[in-house]
């Protein structure tokens, strides 16, 4: 799962060996430092993984990562733009113009494409019915007429 925030972007997948733990991936240092930091973790808790596709990682029990998350929807989520919100997050925490331009960027990006695919899968259905009958083709679902 992709997380993007006004202060970084991380990858949460499962932990390859734990179901119970999540792997918390990164682009940039400071951003594994600030998720750590709100974890209870330390600066020290995040692995150095240079060369790898994520630089940075930590390792953290699902529980506390849906802890994070929420804290940061109720106390932080309070902009009506995000990309805005984002690039005056960054401007403030004095990172250097070029990667506030660059995150600015990849917020950019990441919408572009999302638009263009939401352009070519447009369907002729009632609002409501594409969502309803895509639930139908997930294997395992509650509800789910192939249980």
């Amino acid at each position: 799962m992709w997380v993007f925030t006004t202060s970084g972007m991380a990858s949460a997948v499962q932990h390859a060996d734990d179901a119970s733990r999540l792997m918390v991936r990164f682009r940039d240092r400071r951003d594994a430092d600030t998720f750590a930091f709100a974890c209870g973790l330390s600066s020290s808790d995040v692995i150095d993984n240079v060369g790898s596709d994520y630089a940075f990682r930590i390792f953290v029990d699902r529980e506390t990562f849906a802890d994070v998350a929420r804290d940061y929807i109720m106390q932080q989520l309070n902009y009506t733009n995000f990309k805005d919100a984002a690039t005056k997050a960054h401007a403030e925490s004095l990172r250097p113009n070029r990667e506030c331009s660059l995150y600015r960027s990849w917020l950019h990006n990441v919408w572009d494409v999302g638009f263009d695919y939401q352009q070519a899968t447009r369907v002729d259905e009632e609002p409501g019915d594409y969502f309803r009958n895509s639930l139908n083709t997930f294997d395992g679902l509650e509800g789910n007429d192939d249980d």
